[in-house]
């Protein structure tokens, strides 16, 4: 690959929390060779990309979505009626409408369509960000992911051959399903350790799957260098899957002080969804929810943000992720309604919001010190924004202000 050499009148470092001026940034065979200040990188060979405005950062990473390509806001009917060979040509161009809103990294915790899509990037077929995808979701039986009001054997993906439920009950049972989960392509694997607001005969504090069943899973994921992520609302089920080894906690709605406690001990990164949330809560029901989820959503909302900022005053490691799934409340590309919905709802530092889109995400994809960041020996996932979205975060909103997307040293997009 060519080497290039980005020229930047500004180049956000998250890391250290500064602008810093007039920057340029080495990149050959797709990592970040050399970062230094204008002109003191000494290449005559690279091909030359000046940005005479702009703030260059790390490409935005989306920790929490579900790339199923789908267009209504009826989950079942999208996991299990639409035709799987449509859901991957929408989700195709949902990657692609990922990328050109400057996400270089996404990670999908469930769905039958990003692993084909995945793989289609890879190969060149498809344009789109780096995704990691767990496949499928499992879920004990009564628990979030299966859905309540159909016959078991057409919700879990073994019987039925749709959708993205396994459904296992008893430490073997877990286990089996995370080693088909792996052989049908996972990168990780995606638990539910709680119920939640999209289930409908369960509650986000209702406690799901043992200790001991979690950790066989997460045994299961160490064996293949991988990790457990959990959809885990309540603060029994959060705290569960703290103790047995779980590295992410989807949502976190209801936390407590050993939660924290376990947070810091275990390292593990906390994945806010304050958007999708607000979402049902405030137009839900207009846009078709069930009453009952809107319901759950508006009880869940008064606690979140104060939650959130609990979460965050007692410094534990927090991501971000939207849940979105392609439908006209959760278009994708539409993703940094969190980052501002962090800021201007929750009330968090803007600079906070931007290291948990970058470098605290890239932790939560098993990819920390590789994406993420600024950095010489990081991959070169890099946007430029037209302006300083830690002044104004709603500027990321507009995918006509990413005026250029680099993913692995490949440039995407060039306004």
């Amino acid at each position: 690959m060519t080497a290039i050499l980005l020229k930047t009148p500004k180049l956000i470092d998250i890391e250290n929390k500064k602008i810093l001026n007039d920057m340029e940034v080495l990149v050959e065979d797709g990592k970040i060779k050399e970062v230094g200040k204008l002109n003191s990188i000494d290449t005559k060979e690279a091909q030359k990309i000046e940005f005479e405005e702009g703030y260059l950062m790390p490409g935005l990473i989306d920790a929490h979505l579900h790339l199923m390509g789908g267009r209504s806001e009826n989950y079942i009917e999208e996991s299990l009626i639409v035709p799987d060979g449509l859901k991957i040509i929408r989700a195709a161009n949902d990657a692609k409408a990922l990328l050109d809103a400057g996400y270089t990294t996404v990670r999908d915790c469930g769905s039958s369509a990003a692993v084909h899509v995945r793989e289609a990037i890879r190969e060149g077929e498809a344009v789109g960000p780096r995704i990691l995808t767990s496949v499928f979701i499992l879920t004990q039986t009564f628990g979030h992911g299966d859905f309540h009001s159909i016959p078991e054997e057409w919700v879990d993906a073994r019987t039925s051959g749709r959708g993205a439920t396994l459904i296992c009950d008893g430490v073997e049972e877990c286990r089996k399903a995370a080693r088909h989960a792996f052989r049908e392509g996972a990168d990780f694997i995606k638990i539910c350790t709680t119920g939640g607001v999209m289930s409908q005969k369960d509650k986000p504090e209702n406690t799901q799957f043992t200790v001991e069943e979690i950790r066989a899973i997460v045994e299961e994921a160490s064996h293949v260098n991988s990790y457990v992520a959990s959809h885990a609302q309540g603060t029994e089920g959060i705290n569960n899957a703290l103790k047995a080894g779980v590295k992410t906690i989807e949502h976190a709605i209801y936390p407590d002080e050993e939660t924290v406690r376990l947070g810091k001990e275990k390292d593990a990164v906390f994945i806010l969804t304050l958007t999708i949330a607000k979402t049902i809560a405030e137009v839900g029901e207009k846009a078709g929810y069930p009453k009952w989820a809107v319901e759950k959503a508006i009880e869940a909302m008064n606690d979140y943000i104060k939650n959130i900022r609990f979460l965050v005053s007692n410094g534990v490691k927090i991501g971000l992720g939207t849940d979105f799934m392609g439908s006209k409340l959760t278009r994708l590309g539409t993703n940094s309604r969190e980052l501002v919905t962090l800021v201007k709802d929750a009330k968090l530092a803007p600079w906070l919001v931007l290291e948990a889109a970058t470098i605290n995400n890239a932790k939560a994809c098993g990819l920390e010190g590789k994406i993420g960041n600024v950095k010489k020996g990081y991959f070169a996932d890099l946007i430029v924004v037209k302006e300083n979205p830690v002044e104004k975060i709603e500027t990321l909103l507009d995918t006509g202000n990413i005026t250029f997307v680099m993913k692995e040293g490949k440039v995407y997009k060039k306004l």
